[in-house]
């Protein structure tokens, strides 16, 4: 029960990532200490372990491509890290890619879809 607990957690800061990351096309660049709140790289962080440090980690990752419209090269590097985080969560990811209509023209998309198993296999 507690493992499952964990991994749901940890796909909630997983899914924040999505969530929070994909939306913002430009950041300030700033300085900002932020503390590490894992213990150690090779220790999972626990349940209780979700950190608006980490999350800002994440932030900062992602401002660092720059501007990310879709069909751009920092879009595809944005998705990579993306299933990257979410896969080392231990996360089942599959990609939905799809063009749509906007007014710049036939734009590549793609959502990220993790998948948590739930307790039943149905």
């Amino acid at each position: 029960m507690f493992n499952r607990f964990r991994l749901r957690r940890r796909a909630a800061s997983a899914i924040a990532l999505v969530v929070l990351g994909i939306p913002a096309v430009a950041c300030e660049n700033r300085a900002a200490s932020v503390r590490n709140t894992n213990p150690s790289p090779t220790e999972p962080p626990k349940a209780s372990d979700f950190s608006a440090a980490r999350a800002f980690e994440h932030m900062k990752k992602m401002c660092e491509l720059g501007p990310r419209p879709s069909g751009s090269a920092a879009i595809v590097k944005a998705q990579d890290y993306i299933q990257s985080e979410l896969k080392s969560y231990g996360l089942k990811v599959v990609e939905d890619p799809f063009t749509a209509t906007t007014p710049r023209g036939v734009v590549p998309m793609k959502n990220i879809i993790a998948e948590l198993p739930g307790e039943k296999s149905e």
